[in-house]
């Protein structure tokens, strides 16, 4: 999960102030930042995914163009 929103906070450049993971290396793995609720990341991970659908989503009433 801190792995799908550490890419997505890189691909939109959101700052770090802003951010809820970061990479750490010694352990070679994405983690909250310290102070970050599961609560958090659960939401975030959430509404990322819902993002994503809505972007692959066909629209209703519309013909895909070939």
């Amino acid at each position: 999960m801190c792995r799908k929103i550490w890419e997505w906070e890189n691909r939109h450049n959101i700052p770090y102030a802003k951010r809820l993971t970061e990479w750490y290396g010694d352990l070679g793995m994405h983690v909250p930042l310290p102070g970050i609720t599961d609560e958090q990341i659960r939401r975030r991970y959430k509404n990322i995914s819902m993002e994503a659908t809505a972007r692959t989503s066909p629209v209703r009433g519309v013909e895909p163009s070939l």
